[in-house]
């Protein structure tokens, strides 16, 4: 019996082990592909002051892979260059799925039905896990170092139509009795990025890597909106 339960044991860990390892290739593969650059934000007409910038995200691909997939999230200074998803029948689907639907116990960037998928809420919340092998969104926590902070200002949002560009604004781990600079939290700051009313900003949310009941949070603010130049 206990010859039989070592069995069954190891075969399951070397399934969570293939479908870890799995999850992360799709990841990386899908990637690695992807490079961007503003092609121009030169007003070349005061009639029509439209930005462009031209995107490598293939989101016909990405979609016929999986209809839930609705943007790209890219984090300069970081690993994070990845995949949005959103499932329309349960809001913790991608935290144990990749982004073909498969088992993945590193998960997805996701957010809930709670928000659309259009970005033109007040807060938009991405959540993705504090994972050990600096995937999905553990670099958030590098946010937390003043210097890093400092030196990395910018999110990317791309859409197959529009880029968003964010500008951060905050860092900090969120605590259950307060939000944004309240006595006791290590938060870093730009004070002259703070949103004002109407103002849209990004939420990106992953476990405290110096404590996994809390949340580490990295806000932006949303700056400048691009039409993607189609080639």
């Amino acid at each position: 019996v206990i010859s039989v339960l070592a069995v069954a044991v190891c075969a399951v860990c070397i399934f969570f082990i293939v479908q870890f390892y799995r999850g992360k290739a799709l990841s990386d593969r899908l990637g690695s592909g992807v490079r961007s650059g503003i092609i121009s934000t030169a007003l070349t007409d005061p009639n029509d002051p439209t930005r462009y910038m031209t995107s490598s995200v293939d989101f016909d691909e990405l979609q016929a892979m999986n209809d839930e997939v609705y943007a790209w999230i890219e984090v300069p200074g970081t690993v994070i260059n990845y995949a949005v998803v959103q499932s329309a029948t349960d809001d913790l689907f991608y935290i144990n799925h990749a982004v073909d639907k498969s088992y993945f116990s590193g998960g997805s960037i996701f957010s809930q039905r709670y928000n659309t998928t259009t970005f033109q809420d007040s807060m938009t919340v991405l959540y993705g896990h504090n994972s050990r092998s600096q995937a999905m969104f553990a670099q958030l926590n590098n946010f937390a170092d003043a210097s890093f902070f400092e030196q990395n200002q910018s999110i990317y949002i791309y859409t197959p139509e529009k880029v968003y560009e964010y500008q951060i604004f905050a860092a900090y781990p969120h605590l259950s009795d307060h939000l944004l600079l309240a006595d006791g939290v290590n938060c870093n700051y730009r004070r002259d990025l703070f949103p004002q009313f109407g103002d849209k900003v990004l939420t990106l949310s992953t476990c405290y890597r110096q404590n996994r009941t809390q949340r580490f949070l990295v806000q932006g603010v949303l700056t400048q909106e691009y039409t993607v130049l189609k080639k």
